[in-house]
């Protein structure tokens, strides 16, 4: 087996594989690797390298962005939540306010029938209070 490699850190490798008559686990001797090597200039790699760079903080950019839309969404459930503790807080006082509201009737019809009973029970009173008045003065001027 053949190869030829040129140590650059700029180097640009390719690997071509020969053909093979025999098993593709066993190598033998008709087999061949060629790699070949494009040197670049230090210019080039200079370029290639920057644009890595540049890559590589676009992706944190885009990963502290995503990670950032993430905390949003947390926040945006926690606020959901709890507006969904007080809008069941609502809809109990509603129901409470409506419970209340139907006592609030049911008293105030009874007020009312105790009130018109009651003056009914003041007249009465009222006229036996006078009608003893009137018989205790007319009791008066005779006697």
């Amino acid at each position: 087996m053949k190869s030829t490699l040129e140590e650059t850190p700029s180097s640009q490798i390719s690997v071509l594989e020969g053909e093979n008559n025999n098993d593709h686990n066993n190598l033998d001797q008709n087999d061949q690797i060629i790699v070949e090597v494009d040197p670049i200039n230090r210019h080039e790699f200079i370029h290639q390298q920057n644009l890595i760079i540049e890559r590589e903080n676009e992706i944190q950019t885009i990963e502290s962005g995503i990670t950032e839309l993430n905390e949003i969404f947390n926040d945006l459930s926690n606020i959901i939540q709890e507006q969904g503790i007080v809008l069941d807080n609502i809809e109990a006082n509603l129901y409470t306010y409506s419970d209340n509201v139907q006592d609030a009737h049911r008293e105030l019809r009874k007020a009312s029938y105790y009130q018109k009973r009651s003056r009914g029970k003041q007249f009465c009173f009222l006229v036996v209070l006078m009608v003893i008045l009137f018989l205790i003065l007319v009791a008066m001027v005779l006697g």
